[in-house]
């Protein structure tokens, strides 16, 4: 709310859901993010600049709507899920020489990838 009737200007929501989906696209997350970042910010931006920056009747469902551009984010998980995951399996060996695994409240160090390793990544993942 500040934020809103400090500025009280058209665009500042968009810019800030452009910078924050970028941001996430730049620390590993697909492109999608943008797109929808700026998406949900205009539409936003339109539901504040309908209450002045200043009615909580339009900053509540403009906030509402401005959290929604997250979608981008988790919709490659959801709509490519195959490939999504493919990318984590495939490049989990290079990634990590030792997992830390939690079994009945007891916690297992496995020393490298082996069958085992496979195998409890697997069930932890896809169970």
């Amino acid at each position: 709310m500040l934020f809103l009737t400090k500025t009280g200007k058209f665009g500042a929501v968009t810019i800030m859901g452009t910078l924050v989906s970028v941001l996430c696209f730049l620390m590993g997350q697909s492109w999608i993010a943008i797109p929808f970042g700026i998406l949900f910010g205009f539409l936003a931006d339109l539901i504040f600049r309908a209450g002045g920056y200043k009615s909580w009747k339009y900053t509540v469902p403009g906030y509402c709507v401005f959290t929604e551009w997250v979608i981008g984010s988790m919709l490659p998980m959801w709509i490519m899920r195959d490939t999504f995951f493919e990318v984590y399996r495939s490049n989990i060996a290079e990634c990590c020489n030792y997992f830390l695994f939690i079994e009945k409240g007891k916690v297992l160090w496995s020393d490298g990838w082996n069958r085992i390793s496979r195998e409890r990544l697997g069930r932890f993942f896809f169970p």
